[in-house]
C-alpha cells in the first residue's frame, strides 16, 4: 500500500493521537530516574506535571495463561511532560511511555509527524540508562475522533446493552 492509496481526510475529525508503549517496570523511571529525560525534554517540553499512573494493559489475547489482577496505582505515579502551546505530550511512568499530539486548533500533522516525535522520546528513554532498554511487553497507537451530533445518534445501532440504558 502506498501513500497515494490511504483515505486522507481535508479535515480529520482527530481529537488527539497517541502512541505508547508497555514494559517491565523500571524503578524510579518516573521520579529520580527521570531526571536525564527532563534535561533533554525541557526545550519542546517544559511543563512537567504529576498525574495518578495509568493502570498496566491487560495481556493480549493468546498470551501466557494467568489472571490480570491490579491493585490500585503504585507509590511513583506518572509524570506528564507538556509543550508550551499543549499541542504536544510526553507522559513517562515506571512501566510506560507515551506520546500524544492534542488537537488545539493546529492542523493533524499526520501519523508520521506523531510517529517521529514518540520515536524520538523513545530514543532518549533508551539513552538515559546505562542499564539497557526496557523491555517491551506491547504497543498501543490510539485514535480519539469527535463524534457529532447526541449521543442518542452517535450511538444509534449498536447492539451493546450499555448503549441501551
Amino acid at each position: 500500500m502506498t501513500s497515494a492509496d490511504l483515505v486522507d481526510f481535508s479535515d480529520p475529525p482527530l481529537v488527539e493521537v497517541v502512541i505508547s508503549v508497555q514494559f517491565d517496570r523500571v524503578a524510579g523511571l518516573a521520579s529520580y530516574r527521570s531526571a536525564g529525560l527532563f534535561k533533554r525534554w525541557s526545550g519542546d517540553y517544559p511543563h512537567v506535571t504529576p498525574q495518578p499512573e495509568m493502570s498496566p494493559l491487560p495481556p493480549l489475547a493468546g498470551a501466557a495463561d494467568g489472571i490480570f489482577v491490579h491493585m490500585g496505582p503504585a507509590v511513583e505515579g506518572r509524570l506528564w511532560f507538556g509543550s508550551p502551546d499543549e499541542q504536544h505530550l510526553i507522559q513517562l511512568q515506571a512501566d510506560r511511555l507515551a506520546y500524544n499530539w492534542r488537537d488545539v486548533g493546529q492542523p493533524y500533522p499526520r501519523y508520521p509527524h506523531v510517529r517521529a516525535r514518540f520515536v524520538r522520546a523513545w530514543e532518549d528513554l533508551t539513552q538515559v540508562f546505562d542499564d539497557g532498554r526496557p523491555v517491551v511487553n506491547q504497543i498501543e497507537v490510539t485514535y480519539v475522533n469527535r463524534a457529532a451530533g447526541s449521543p442518542d445518534l452517535v450511538l444509534a445501532g449498536w447492539d451493546n446493552k450499555l448503549c441501551a440504558q
